[in-house]
């Protein structure tokens, strides 16, 4: 009787539907659309760049853009000149590391004198951008 059966029997549809379903939840196949669907507006402008010669004169573009954006200072007004933030914790400073000089207990250890030659070259950097800061200042 076994032989009298066909090799091959086509299931019913339903069987076929059920198990494209199941593929489907499950993410291993994906649902092929009926009609072409909407491209959204970021794949649309993702479309304008894909030639090279396009994206890299846009970029040059907003390069020189960003460029000339921040080389544009903006002039100070005299209240910003007069109300200066930066005075009274430059003069405290100032007189905090003249103290702590003069607090300095003698010491002829080679890593105190490294130490101290930093903080000179430190100290002398701090006093050049101050020094510098105070020039760019318009004066009244």
């Amino acid at each position: 009787m076994a032989h009298e059966l066909p090799a091959e029997i086509e299931p019913p549809e339903h069987v076929w539907v059920s198990i494209r379903e199941q593929l489907v939840l499950e993410g291993t196949v994906r649902e092929f659309s009926k009609g072409k669907q909407a491209a959204s507006w970021w794949q649309t402008f993702g479309e304008l760049f894909r030639n090279r010669v396009l994206a890299t004169a846009t970029l040059a573009a907003v390069l020189v853009v960003a460029g000339l954006s921040l080389s544009r200072t903006p002039p100070e007004t005299p209240s910003e000149i007069q109300n200066d933030p930066y005075s009274s914790t430059v003069s405290l400073l100032s007189a905090q590391e003249h103290d702590l000089a003069n607090m300095q207990l003698a010491s002829t250890s080679a890593v105190d004198t490294s130490l101290r030659q930093n903080l000179q070259q430190v100290n002398d950097f701090i006093a050049d951008c101050d020094g510098t800061r105070k020039k760019s200042l318009p004066t009244n």
